[in-house]
């Protein structure tokens, strides 16, 4: 591995200030490729992982005249392989996130990531970093920095963090953070675009997106106890009348109006209630007229207003709503390009196992159909298994509802299954755990009955309304990171007012937290204390 020309990223410790680009601060490497699987070379990159868990991998390189489009990366985690192939042509000098994966504590070779020189190609591999975690905030502002996850910063950090030049960072030069942190969103886009055939005419990073959408909640209060409901956004009057590829801006007031057609019809479907819609507001808003692609504000309910929050923090509402959105992105994007689409399926249901021989068991599963989406019809399922303390595979796909495996005795065997089609893959179900222990006489039958998802305690009364903490606080789909604090105001009086004396007023002691949820792993949980008797 020699030089690579030009920059690559450096970390230092400490924070960075205002104008530091880490990517401009360090160097790459590069090696020519090798079609052939022998003889080849690799960099290994050994973290040392302070806990057990789950962290974003996340890699960068430099974009050269020879890069392959096949770059091979292979994650290990907890023992498992994970090999991808990364377009080195595009995306050089930023984060390219890979996935999310289970990590030993420490430092061992089979926890890390290794890129290697295979390709079926002549070129040129590169070789810069590689993240683990999504880390803390680190750019200083006002001599401080946030003390949250990065994940809870405004896109002005992020953008900076992952290598945008300064004027898609700051168009400001470092004088309104506000700003910079609505308008960077839109221009880092074109920044990632530019090149692509979207945006061919602007340079850039050559990652061909095309669309772009803005999801808000907005303020509003309803007197009469509805909801305020969805309201989507586009700009067609301001900015370029056509985008980097010519298509219309017009096209944006289609898509707005189809995520606002959709949100209703697939809330009330489910959930049997009135959803208001406010329709599509043409206006001249920072995120839909910078964009160089078609894009969307969809404000998704009112923050301010009860009804709509206690639709809003109902984890199945979150489900629905975000499906929604998902499926009116996949039909505008399949129009655009004149091909059918198919809606990824729902996951199975009744997952269960039984033995069907002394170390035999059979795993079996449901069918789940959408009621709102004839074509997610599951057409496979993938099987996904873990080992001992190891991490989850990367699948067995099959065509039935079943599947038997003979187990190894005193091995703890963990289960999940996903719905495959066309369209994509499902959630996965609950784990399910087996363990044959050599010589047992008696058979001990897990049985997982926790299946609740909730918002937390609703108060709703003639004179209060909030949500208790303290009586439930409610479970959401995996962790959260969506409470500020407990609410310590519920005057309905005080309904639409700000401020401390405000209904909904509440604390801040869970900012920077993220709060326990459902894992549906709570059959694995038992299965090893079983095991470790």
């Amino acid at each position: 591995w020699g030089n690579a020309i030009g920059s690559g990223f450096a970390f230092h410790q400490g924070t960075y200030t205002d104008s530091e680009n880490p990517f401009v601060a360090g160097s790459a490497r590069q090696i020519k490729s090798r079609k052939r699987n022998s003889k080849l070379s690799h960099i290994s990159y050994q973290p040392i992982i302070p806990e057990d868990g789950n962290y974003a991998v996340y890699v960068s390189y430099k974009t050269i005249k020879k890069s392959v489009d096949d770059a091979e990366y292979i994650v290990f985690h907890k023992g498992q392989e994970t090999h991808f192939r990364v377009n080195q042509q595009m995306g050089g000098g930023t984060w390219v996130y890979l996935g999310t994966f289970a990590f030993d504590k420490g430092c061992n070779i089979f926890n890390r990531v290794i890129l290697t020189n295979h390709s079926k190609h002549r070129g040129v591999v590169t070789a810069d970093a590689v993240r683990f975690g999504g880390g803390m905030g680190n750019i200083a502002r006002g001599g401080q920095i946030s003390g949250l996850p990065r994940a809870l910063e405004g896109a002005r950090y992020y953008t900076q963090w992952a290598g945008a030049p300064r004027d898609v960072v700051s168009k400001s030069n470092g004088t309104n953070d506000y700003n910079d942190d609505i308008n960077s969103r839109s221009l880092y886009t074109n920044w990632l675009a530019g090149g692509s055939s979207y945006i061919p005419k602007k340079e850039g990073l050559k990652v061909p997106i095309e669309l772009v959408l803005a999801v808000h909640s907005d303020a509003g209060v309803k007197a009469d106890g509805t909801t305020v409901g969805t309201l989507s956004i586009c700009t067609t009057q301001q900015g370029n009348p056509t985008f980097g590829n010519g298509l219309s801006r017009r096209t944006s007031q289609t898509f707005a109006s189809q995520l606002i057609t959709n949100a209703k019809r697939d809330i009330e479907s489910t959930f049997k209630k009135t959803w208001n819609t406010r329709g599509v507001k043409d206006a001249n808003y920072s995120e839909t007229r910078l964009p160089d692609v078609p894009s969307s504000i969809i404000e998704t309910l009112s923050h301010q207003n009860f009804a709509d929050m206690k639709f809003g923090q109902d984890p199945n509402f979150k489900f629905t709503l975000a499906r929604s959105i998902y499926k009116t992105i996949l039909r505008y994007t399949a129009s655009l390009h004149n091909k059918a689409c198919i809606v990824q399926p729902l996951a199975p249901d009744n997952f269960r196992m039984e033995y069907i021989s002394k170390n035999k068991i059979r795993l079996r599963w449901n069918e789940v159909n959408d009621p709102l989406e004839p074509t997610a019809k599951p057409t496979s399922y993938n099987i996904y298994m873990a080992t001992g303390t190891s991490d989850f595979d990367n699948g067995v796909n099959v065509n039935t509802n079943s599947y038997e495996i003979t187990l190894e005795p005193n091995v703890v065997y963990n289960f999940r299954i996903t719905a495959c089609n066309r369209g994509g893959e499902s959630f996965p179900t609950e784990v399910l755990s087996a363990y044959n222990k050599e010589g047992a006489k008696q058979t001990i039958l897990i049985v997982n009955g926790f299946y609740r998802l909730s918002s937390p305690a609703v108060i709703d009364n003639d004179v209060e309304q909030g949500f208790n903490f303290e009586a439930d606080p409610g479970i959401s789909y995996g962790k959260t990171a969506g409470w500020n604090g407990r609410q310590s105001n519920f005057d309905k009086t005080q309904s639409g007012k700000e401020g401390s004396a405000a209904l909904g007023y509440g604390g801040d002691e869970f900012v920077g937290k993220f709060i326990a949820g459902n894992n549906f792993n709570y059959v694995r949980t038992h299965a090893d204390a079983i095991a470790s008797c």
